[in-house]
């Protein structure tokens, strides 16, 4: 991974450590946050992945991916509070997984396992035929199957084909 330095007009890459990755991550989830925050009002997922401090995330590619997956099982618990109907300590606007799936351009609509899961999903509900409804590929992202599908992915394929070691051992600078 590189940290960006800028000269004048012209940017130079140098190589960050695990340690730096890790601060400028937390550094942007802040700016994110705040970012995602202004535009809460909206459903549309393209006014939360437009934000500049989404972009550089997924620049930081996928050494930030464990760090990124913290965030995704933070919404689940947070999701089982608000189920509970109690009130999570602290509310967290942003799309995780679309972080998730930008930098490992991972495509659930073609995982038939996880369409296999929506679809037992509806059925459950009673209802086969809204999947197609909601998303005429048949495939709708619903949070407590997608992210727990990712996250397996992440943990048996995706942190060996990025080469990234989850969870990331300290580095000593």
């Amino acid at each position: 991974m590189f940290t960006p330095i800028v000269m004048a007009s012209v940017v130079v890459a140098a190589p960050m450590s695990g340690q730096e990755v890790e601060r400028m991550f937390l550094t942007l989830e802040e700016k994110w946050t705040k970012e995602c925050l202004e535009v809460s009002y909206s459903s549309n997922v393209k006014d939360y992945v437009r934000q500049p401090s989404f972009r550089a995330i997924v620049a930081l590619g996928p050494r930030a991916i464990p760090q990124v997956i913290k965030r995704m099982e933070q919404y689940l618990d947070d999701k089982k509070i608000l189920d509970a109907g109690k009130v999570p300590k602290k509310f967290d606007p942003c799309p995780w997984e679309q972080v998730f799936l930008e930098i490992t351009k991972y495509r659930l609509n073609e995982d038939a396992d996880y369409r296999d899961k929506v679809r037992r999903h509806y059925e459950k509900l009673g209802q086969p035929d809204l999947a197609k409804v909601v998303n005429p590929a048949g495939v709708s992202f619903i949070p407590e199957i997608a992210i727990p599908h990712l996250i397996h992915w992440w943990e048996k394929t995706g942190n060996k084909q990025f080469g990234v070691a989850d969870p990331q051992p300290p580095e000593s600078e």
